[in-house]
């Protein structure tokens, strides 16, 4: 299968407002009756979820619901594509899927914001 890639026209950095990065733990922690707590690993992959947001044309809305919804594009977050990211200091492609539904606000007369959160497991890759 071929990559799917986030499209050339859609704007290409999110916005600084509102971008956050948050990780989950791949270990579990088990109280014990005397002593440190055990500690295990669940799993070997780390996903992070990154919330952002992008400025948009409102001439663009529909182009978005096209990716979004399309089984060649996001697949309703079913599928992975590339989206250029900050993660780790500087901007580069990451392998992402959208987790929560977007929302979209009007931002000006020509513009919408639209955000929504994403998931990788490719952090320090």
């Amino acid at each position: 299968m071929n990559n799917v890639y986030w499209p050339e026209d859609f704007p290409q950095f999110p916005l600084r407002q509102g971008y956050s990065i948050n990780g989950q733990s791949s270990t579990i922690r088990t109280d014990m009756e005397s002593g440190p707590p055990e500690v295990s690993r669940v799993s070997h992959i780390n996903f992070i979820t990154v919330t952002l947001s992008y400025r948009f044309l409102q001439s663009q809305l529909d182009d978005f619901w096209e990716f979004y919804r399309s089984a060649q594009g996001a697949n309703d977050g079913a599928n992975f594509f590339l989206l250029n990211l900050d993660l780790t200091g500087e901007f580069k492609l990451y392998q992402v899927r959208i987790t929560q539904f977007p929302q979209v606000t009007p931002a000006g007369r020509k513009h919408l914001t639209i955000s929504f959160t994403i998931e990788t497991d490719q952090l320090g890759e």
